[in-house]
């Protein structure tokens, strides 16, 4: 496996199914509980044998925060539409090991298949390093330093990548959408413009902020319910209008795990929706072709 695998592989860390992973700590907050109204009981000595006592049932009223969990609730589940999409990212890859700069080339069908080209400078020359197509049931990689193909159900990923890969949180981290934009919120916060969103469905407990002048997301945190694997975070900037859809073309994605510390810097350029593309994954003549 060559140097630059690790850089290009740390893609898929953040969109794992994270069956093992918890990225932040959540403290599991319990459900917002409304208020009561007591009714006051009238003294048996002041009831008349003749008279009857009413009881009225009194629906309480939401509190704020019952109300503001409400009006976040679409925008959590906010995302970009599209049916393709295309775009370049230079990258910079820190780890424990290796620091690299590299180039890589995506390209989304919707829901359907990722198209991942990666070059990198070997020797002062751009040279290709991997290909990689993922659809919602296969991964294939083919890497050009080593002349091998790897080809294998996408539940069988997890041989090459630190995480089970999610083809639907990939498509949502190149995006900029919450990972996962299907969960419950239980509970936010409101101080100094920023909404904090604490949310969460039976896999997942996430910890999401957006910015309140314009909605924009700034960060995305996200683990399981397990207690253990990696801690890392999404940083979100330099938001552009592209056809009417508002894309960070600035991501920091930090992640820690066992002691040791992972970066990837990702700047996007040359961003295009719902353009016509091709995913060619032609295999040179004599590479090593390995099934999982």
């Amino acid at each position: 496996m060559n140097k630059f695998f690790p850089a290009i592989l740390i893609i898929f860390i953040i969109s794992g199914g994270l069956s093992s992973c918890k990225l932040i700590r959540i403290a599991k907050r319990p459900f917002l509980k409304s208020d009561t109204t007591k009714i006051a009981k009238t003294p048996d000595s002041l009831i008349k044998k003749t008279d009857s006592v009413k009881v009225v049932n009194i629906t309480p009223l939401k509190s704020n925060k019952d109300i503001l969990i409400a009006n976040l609730q679409p925008l959590l589940q906010r995302n970009i539409a599209f049916k393709t999409f295309s775009g370049k990212i230079k990258m910079r890859y820190d780890g424990p090991s290796v620091k690299v700069d590299f180039v890589t080339n995506i390209r989304m069908v919707k829901d359907s298949a990722i198209w991942i080209n990666i070059m990198a400078s070997l020797f002062g020359i751009q040279a290709q390093v991997a290909r990689v197509v993922v659809t919602q049931d296969s991964f294939k990689v083919i890497n050009y330093r080593d002349g091998s193909v790897t080809l294998l159900p996408i539940s069988k990923a997890s041989t090459l990548v630190p995480a089970p890969i999610d083809y639907n949180i990939l498509q949502n981290f190149i995006l900029g959408n919450v990972l996962v934009n299907n969960a419950r919120i239980t509970d936010v916060t409101d101080a100094n413009g920023v909404w904090s969103i604490n949310a969460e469905d039976t896999n997942y407990l996430q910890l999401i902020k957006y910015t309140q002048v314009d909605s924009s997301l700034l960060t995305s945190q996200l683990r399981t319910r397990a207690n253990t694997g990696p801690q890392g975070i999404i940083q979100f900037s330099d938001y552009i209008l592209n056809a009417e859809r508002k894309f960070s073309t600035r991501r920091f994605v930090s992640i820690q795990n066992v002691g040791e510390e992972y970066t990837l810097d990702m700047n996007f350029a040359n961003e295009e929706f719902d353009q016509p593309i091709e995913m060619p994954f032609n295999i040179p003549d004599g590479y090593e072709i390995i099934n999982k």
